[in-house]
C-alpha cells in the first residue's frame, strides 16, 4: 500500500471519529417535558389542608388546561385554587383566592412532582429556580415555609403568599438538566470504524 493511500485512509478515519465525537457531545435542544406523564401531589403547611387532591398521573401537553388542579383551604380562607401548568422545560404554579383571606394560608402549601422523565434524550434535574412572578403584587415570601428542592427527577416547591390585589399569584420555575446521549447503532458504527481505520494506519505506518 503507497503511502498517499496510507494517508487518505488515515484522514477519513480521523473526519469519521471527528463527526462521531461531534454527535455525541452535541447539544441536545429536542429534550422535551411535552408528551410524556408525571406525577404531582398537592399538600398543606402547618394548618392548611388539601381540600381537592391532584388527579395523577397527568399527560404534559401545550394546550390550555393546566395538568393539576387541586384546593386548600384553612380557618381564614375557605377556598385556595392551585394549579400546576408544565411546559418543556418549565413550570408555572398559579394561585386564586375567592373568600375571606388572612394574612397566608395556615404556613403555606407544597407543590410536589415527580417520575420527571424527558422525551427526546434521558437527563437529570441539575437546577431549578423561580423564574418570574407575573402580575404579582406580592411576590415570593421569604418566610420560613420557601423551599425549592429536588432530584434527578422530581421537584418539591413550598410557598407561601401575602394575599395579591387581584386575589391571583403565579410564579414561574425554570428547569435546568443534564442530558445524555446515548448514540444510535450507526453512529456506534461509525465510531468503531473510525477507531479501526486509526489502529490499521498506525500498524501499517509502523
Amino acid at each position: 500500500m503507497s503511502q498517499r493511500t496510507r494517508s487518505a485512509l488515515g484522514a477519513a478515519a480521523f473526519k469519521a471519529v471527528a463527526v462521531t465525537l461531534v454527535l455525541l457531545v452535541s447539544p441536545v435542544a429536542h429534550a422535551t417535558l411535552v408528551g410524556v406523564t408525571v406525577n404531582g401531589a398537592l399538600g398543606g403547611l402547618g394548618s392548611a389542608v388539601v381540600g381537592n387532591q391532584f388527579a395523577t398521573p397527568a399527560l404534559v401537553n401545550l394546550g390550555p388546561t393546566p395538568e393539576f388542579s387541586g384546593t386548600m383551604s384553612d380557618s381564614s380562607a375557605p377556598h385556595l385554587a392551585v394549579s400546576v401548568d408544565l411546559f418543556g422545560e418549565s413550570f408555572v404554579i398559579d394561585t386564586h383566592v375567592s373568600g375571606q383571606w388572612g394574612a397566608r394560608i395556615g404556613d403555606g402549601f407544597s407543590v410536589r412532582l415527580w417520575d420527571l422523565a424527558w422525551l427526546g434524550a434521558s437527563g437529570r434535574i441539575t437546577d431549578v429556580r423561580l423564574t418570574d412572578t407575573p402580575g404579582n403584587t406580592s411576590p415570593w415570601d421569604t418566610g420560613s415555609g420557601q423551599l425549592i428542592g429536588f432530584t434527578d427527577d422530581s421537584i418539591l416547591i413550598q410557598l407561601q403568599i401575602g394575599r395579591p390585589a387581584s386575589g391571583r399569584a403565579s410564579f414561574e420555575f425554570g428547569i435546568t438538566t443534564e442530558h445524555v446521549v446515548v448514540p444510535e447503532p450507526a453512529t456506534a458504527a461509525l465510531l468503531l470504524l473510525g477507531l479501526a481505520g486509526l489502529r490499521r494506519g498506525r500498524a501499517t505506518a509502523a
